[in-house]
């Protein structure tokens, strides 16, 4: 193969890999322990949610392992909101104790905490991890989605929906891929009404193992990168 067109094989390939590193498949599996902790790879971001306070919160959630959790806005009236906010129904999230409608603690085992819908339309978790170290795959967990109303995960372009009827208290696994390694990413939990709430635990940002033909398309990049200062150096 001419010089020429080597390079421009090896360009296709690298834009290739860079264009599909936004693009995602979405996954939902019934959750457990196994299945959680063998989807995470050995180098992973983790946010359990027991270091925070019950209760409703004050605007989002900032500051967490993981990145931030809005709410997706709407003031319900179920018995969820009214709990965790004492009596009084908001537009914000709440961090769940146990014991409220199926809904709570994933882990740890001996854990009490989770984050809570709380009866508004859902949550927006605007995913970096600590030191905007890259990652590859989102994994949480979902407790009591769906259950009276669809739910949608949206992430990169891609989504899953379910519900309703999953049961109340149901629980679920929920792992996004990404074709490359980000830096930043975003996944809405959409409820199709209000005073249907859910929570979300065990939210993880891993950086997993590349597919061997997207290690090809980096390898070549590099290898392009280096050509190119090799003929740079060479006197005319």
């Amino acid at each position: 193969m001419k010089t020429k067109q080597f390079l421009a094989a090896l360009c296709a390939i690298t834009l290739s890999f860079g264009a599909s590193a936004q693009a995602s498949s979405i996954s939902v599996a019934t959750f457990d322990l196994t299945a959680f902790a063998s989807s995470m790879g050995g180098n992973f971001s983790l946010e359990d949610f027991e270091s925070y306070s019950g209760g409703a919160l004050s605007g989002p959630l900032t500051g967490t392992s993981v990145g931030t959790f809005s709410s997706l806005g709407g003031v319900g009236s179920g018995s969820t909101c009214r709990s965790n906010g004492g009596g009084t129904c908001s537009a914000d999230l709440a961090i769940q104790e146990d014991g409220i409608n199926g809904q709570g603690n994933l882990i740890p085992i001996a854990g009490s905490r989770s984050l809570n819908s709380n009866d508004t339309l859902g949550i927006k978790w605007d995913v970096s991890r600590v030191g905007s170290a890259s990652f590859n795959r989102l994994i949480f967990g979902l407790r009591d989605g769906g259950e009276f109303q669809t739910l949608t995960v949206s992430a990169g372009g891609e989504t899953a929906t379910f519900g309703p009827g999953a049961g109340n208290g149901n629980e679920k696994l929920v792992v996004v891929d990404f074709s490359g390694f980000v830096t930043s990413a975003s996944v809405e939990m959409r409820h199709s009404g209000l005073n249907d709430g859910f929570t979300i635990d065990a939210a993880t940002a891993a950086a997993v193992p590349l597919p061997a033909g997207a290690v090809l398309g980096m390898t070549g990049l590099a290898g392009l990168m280096v050509m190119g200062r090799k003929r740079r150096r060479k006197p005319s």
